[in-house]
């Protein structure tokens, strides 16, 4: 084999190499991004849940799930929910 082919060879393994190394990472960088705003999004969730509760208010999701345990069973609106 040539020096030339040989460099080239080398060259193009550790381009292969670096370029697995750098996805690896930034997948880490996503894993750990991630990780961080489901803990942030669970802290506000909870938070959000207690203010709401101790000034006791209703949001959407609350009207949508009261309506359909008013509908379920006997419900004078069948097929509605």
């Amino acid at each position: 084999m040539a020096a030339g082919a040989w460099v080239e060879t080398c060259l193009a393994e550790e381009q292969a190499r670096v370029l697995a190394l750098q996805q690896h990472l930034a997948a880490l960088v996503v894993r750990d991004a991630s990780a961080a705003l489901a803990r942030l999004g669970h802290g506000f969730l909870a938070e959000y849940e207690k203010t709401k509760g101790q000034a006791r208010l209703l949001d959407y999701d609350d009207l949508i799930l009261a309506t359909r345990d008013v509908c379920s069973g006997s419900c004078a609106c069948p097929g509605a929910m």
